[in-house]
C-alpha cells in the first residue's frame, strides 16, 4: 500500500506537468497575422469592405454579404511562400476590412498577405492636443492563392466604379 501511494505522488505531478506543457504549447501568442487561421478569423464580423487598386479606392460597401461570400471562397495554401514580414512588399490590389485589416494582393491575384491598419488617436486634454500612434502588428507571411480567378473576377465586377 505504501509503495502505491509513493508511486501516486510521483505519477500525479508528472501528469500535471505534461498537461500544463500541452496547454502552454498550444496557446502561443504571436506578434502578427502569420497563419491561415488568422485570415479566416478576420471575417467573423464584417460591416464594411473597401476595394483598392494601388492607393485608389474604387468600390466600398457597408452591406458586404455578396462580396464576403466570394472572398470566403478564396483558398490559400497553408504553407507560406515567404516569411518576409516587411511592410514594403509590392502589391497591386487591396481590400480593407472594417478599417481594421488589409488584404494585399499582387498583380496577378496569385499571392496575398495580411496586415492591420495604423490607429491614430488625437485627443484634446488639459489644454493641449495629444497624438497616439499605434503602428500595428507586423504583416503576415506571403501566401499563394490557389484559386486566383475568384479574386480577379471580384475585382473585375467592380472595376466600373473606378471610372
Amino acid at each position: 500500500m505504501k509503495k502505491s501511494i509513493k508511486i501516486l505522488f510521483i505519477i500525479v505531478p508528472v501528469i500535471a506537468v505534461i498537461c500544463l506543457l500541452c496547454v502552454f504549447s498550444s496557446n502561443k501568442t504571436t506578434n502578427g497575422i502569420d497563419s491561415i487561421e488568422d485570415y479566416e478569423a478576420i471575417f467573423q464580423s464584417v460591416d464594411e469592405l473597401n476595394f483598392y487598386i494601388g492607393d485608389n479606392n474604387f468600390y466600398s460597401t457597408q452591406s458586404p454579404n455578396k462580396e464576403l461570400k466570394t472572398i470566403k471562397k478564396v483558398e490559400i495554401n497553408a504553407n507560406p511562400i515567404s516569411e518576409d514580414r516587411s511592410k514594403d512588399k509590392d502589391f497591386e490590389h487591396k481590400i480593407i476590412i472594417n478599417n481594421d485589416y488589409i488584404i494585399y494582393i499582387n498583380n496577378d491575384f496569385a499571392e496575398m498577405w495580411l496586415d492591420d491598419t495604423k490607429n491614430i488617436n488625437i485627443n484634446y486634454t488639459r489644454n493641449s492636443w495629444n497624438k497616439e500612434v499605434e503602428e500595428g502588428i507586423l504583416p503576415s507571411f506571403l501566401y499563394t492563392v490557389e484559386n486566383p480567378e475568384i479574386l480577379k473576377d471580384l475585382f473585375q465586377q467592380h472595376i466600373q466604379h473606378l471610372n
